[in-house]
C-alpha cells in the first residue's frame, strides 16, 4: 500500500436506508511486533519493544459512511523492569514514544462529523507494586506524557497544540492492609487517591479541564465456609465529591461520577 497517501485523501458515499451503494474495498497490510527482555541481574532486567499496526479506515458523517486510507501507528517503548524481598515487591520504568492517526468530534457543527488527526506522544511512566510490608500492599502509578498534533486536515493552525484528552501528570497511589490475625483477621482496609493535571478539550487548545484529585476508600471482609470463601466488600468512590469530566467537548461534556457507595458479595467455590 502508498504509505505516503495523504490524509486528506478520502472519499465517501451516503448510506441508503438498505445499504445499498456503499463503497467497500479489501486491504493488505504487515504489522510487525519486536520484543526483547535482558536479565542483566537477579533483580534487575532492561526490555525493549517495537510494533506497527493500523487503525480503523471507516467512519460517519451527516453523509453516511466514509472510507479513508488505513491509519498506520508506531510505538517504541523501552525501560526497566526490578523486583525486591523474593519477588513481593516490583516495579517498571519504561520510557515510550507513540505516532498515530485518530478520528476527533469536537461538538462543533455537523454533531456526525469528524476528521482525522495524526498526533505524537511520548513520556516515562513508573509502576510500583507489591507488599512493602506484613498485610500492607502497595499500588502506585505516576506517568509525564508529552503530545503534539502533527497533522489536522480540519484546521492546519492545530498543529503543534496538545493532544486533547492527555494531561502532561498523573498519578495514583493505593494502600491495602489485610488483618491476617486476632479478632480482626479476614477483614481489610484500603485507601487510593487518582490526580490528573489540566487537559484540554479540543485541538485547537481553547479550553480546559482543570486539575483534580480524587479520594477512593474501601473496605472489606473475607471468611471460608466450608470449602468456598465468602467476600463481602464496600466501596466509596470519589469521597472527595472531585468534579471533572471523562470527556469534554465544544458542545456537551460527559462529567464523571460523584461520590458514589456500592456493595458487593461474592462467593467463590
Amino acid at each position: 500500500m502508498d504509505r505516503s497517501q495523504n490524509l486528506g485523501n478520502f472519499w465517501d458515499n451516503p448510506a441508503t436506508a438498505d445499504n445499498e451503494g456503499i463503497d467497500s474495498r479489501s486491504d493488505d497490510y504487515v504489522s510487525p511486533r519486536f520484543a526483547l527482555l535482558y536479565e542483566a541481574t537477579d533483580w534487575l532486567s532492561v526490555f525493549g519493544s517495537f510494533s506497527e499496526s493500523f487503525g480503523p479506515a471507516f467512519d460517519y458523517d451527516s453523509g453516511g459512511p466514509k472510507l479513508y486510507a488505513l491509519f498506520p501507528a508506531t510505538q517504541f517503548e523501552g525501560g526497566l523492569k526490578g523486583q525486591w524481598f523474593d519477588g513481593k515487591l516490583n516495579a517498571n520504568l519504561a520510557y515510550y514514544d507513540l505516532e498515530r492517526t485518530q478520528f476527533v468530534n469536537n461538538g462543533v457543527g455537523d454533531p456526525f462529523s469528524s476528521t482525522p488527526f495524526k498526533g505524537h506522544s511520548n513520556g516515562v511512566e513508573l509502576d510500583v507494586q507489591g507488599q512493602i510490608y506484613e498485610g500492607l500492599s502497595l499500588i502506585g502509578t505516576y506517568a509525564y506524557t508529552h503530545t503534539e498534533i502533527l497533522e489536522d486536515i480540519a484546521n492546519s493552525a492545530n498543529v503543534g497544540n496538545r493532544l486533547p484528552y492527555a494531561p502532561e501528570n498523573q498519578g495514583s497511589v493505593w494502600l491495602k492492609y489485610d488483618f491476617n490475625g486476632g479478632l480482626l483477621k479476614g477483614f481489610m482496609l484500603g485507601s487510593g487517591v487518582y490526580a490528573s493535571g489540566e487537559r484540554f478539550g479540543d485541538n485547537a487548545n481553547t479550553y480546559t479541564d482543570d486539575a483534580y484529585a480524587r479520594l477512593d476508600l474501601m473496605a472489606g471482609y473475607k471468611m471460608k465456609l466450608g470449602g468456598k470463601t465468602l467476600t463481602t466488600q464496600l466501596n466509596i468512590n470519589n469521597v472527595n465529591d472531585a468534579e471533572y469530566f471523562i470527556l469534554r467537548r465544544a458542545r456537551g461534556n460527559l462529567p464523571a461520577e460523584p461520590l458514589m457507595v456500592m456493595g458487593s458479595i461474592k462467593l467463590e467455590y
